[in-house]
């Protein structure tokens, strides 16, 4: 019986062939996979289209602004040993943007409508005497007044001054609705400042700068600093009625003073939407002072004394704000930051 054997004879050549073909495989995956990154990128709307060099047009320009794009918007190449670390950072920051501008609209939404409420409940009440007492007649004749609602309503023209000067760096793209929001909050408070200021985006530190101009001047000076600060110190004597009575007097006379708001608050419209406005300016204040020190670099890596700052000015209405102001480093201009 014939048997056949079949001898498998190694050709010098194979070895070649399968390595020709294992790179010419690898080059057509790395080529769908830069395509697929770039057709991810284009669809946010950048464009990464191949770059013209002195030697031509060359692709990888393109594929590189494509991993660009990725990895500053939370995600990176499969294989680079980080898969999801950036996008997890990514999603928490937004979460964490989200959950405070749901929360402040939540906030300011609540108060809006309550002291539109108050209002129409309370319209038969005369507030055009206590106005007319507040914009004229309390100065020459301060008995006339409760001097700690004299206090609420005089703050509510610096408040804005306050936003104001921690906002505008980071307003260049929203110029508009910043000019709009910050001047007719001198009018209607925070009813007027809340929507921007909880829509205005984070983190605004990677804002560029404003560039040099008068507002910029006027917001980031000294003087305006002291102007809080004299305005500041003014609604507290007022308030506590330190020189206007005698000491033994003061903290009778302050008890007097508080039992007399509580009276108002629940009477008039004018002094109810004032001290709501007053509170909602005081507790929103974190939401700006944290992106002011992130942008002039004092938001270190400890988080203990980053709150321990903010816990400060909240402590101190008017004055804590008024020393920050005046102590914070100067903003850079654009031509200095790199």
């Amino acid at each position: 019986m014939l048997s056949t054997e079949m001898e498998v004879v190694h050709h010098p050549g194979a070895d070649a062939v399968t390595a020709f073909c294992g790179a010419a495989s690898s080059r057509v995956i790395g080529r769908a996979a830069a395509h697929s990154s770039m057709c991810e990128v284009r669809k946010r709307g950048v464009n990464v289209g191949p770059r013209r060099t002195s030697h031509g047009v060359s692709g990888s320009g393109a594929l590189t602004n494509a991993r660009r794009v990725l990895v500053l918007s939370g995600e990176r190449d499969a294989g680079d040993g980080h898969d999801g670390e950036v996008t997890g950072v990514a999603t928490a920051s937004e979460k964490g943007v989200r959950a405070r501008q749901i929360a402040l609209i939540a906030v300011w939404g609540v108060a809006s409508a309550h002291v539109a409420s108050f209002v129409a409940a309370h319209s038969a009440y005369n507030d055009v005497g206590l106005l007319t007492t507040l914009l004229s007649n309390y100065v020459s004749d301060p008995g006339v007044l409760n001097g700690l609602y004299w206090a609420i309503f005089t703050s509510l023209g610096v408040w804005p001054l306050i936003y104001a000067m921690m906002l505008y760096p980071g307003s260049p793209r929203q110029r508009t609705w910043f000019n709009v929001s910050t001047g007719v909050s001198f009018f209607l408070g925070m009813f007027a400042l809340g929507p921007y200021l909880a829509l205005r985006g984070s983190p605004s530190e990677n804002v560029p700068p404003p560039k040099e101009s008068w507002r910029r001047r006027a917001l980031e000076s000294r003087a305006a600093g002291l102007y809080v600060l004299a305005q500041a110190v003014a609604a507290y004597v007022v308030a506590s009625g330190i020189g206007a009575f005698p000491m033994d007097l003061v903290d009778v006379v302050l008890y007097a003073r508080w039992v007399d708001l509580v009276r108002l608050f629940n009477a008039s419209p004018l002094v109810h939407g004032s001290c709501i406005d007053c509170v909602l300016m005081w507790a929103f204040l974190p939401a700006a002072v944290v992106d002011d020190m992130k942008r002039r670099g004092l938001w270190g890596s400890d988080a203990v004394s980053n709150w321990l700052i903010v816990a400060t000015m909240q402590a101190v209405p008017l004055l804590g704000p008024a020393v920050y102001l005046l102590t914070r480093p100067a903003l850079p201009l654009p031509s200095e930051q790199r």
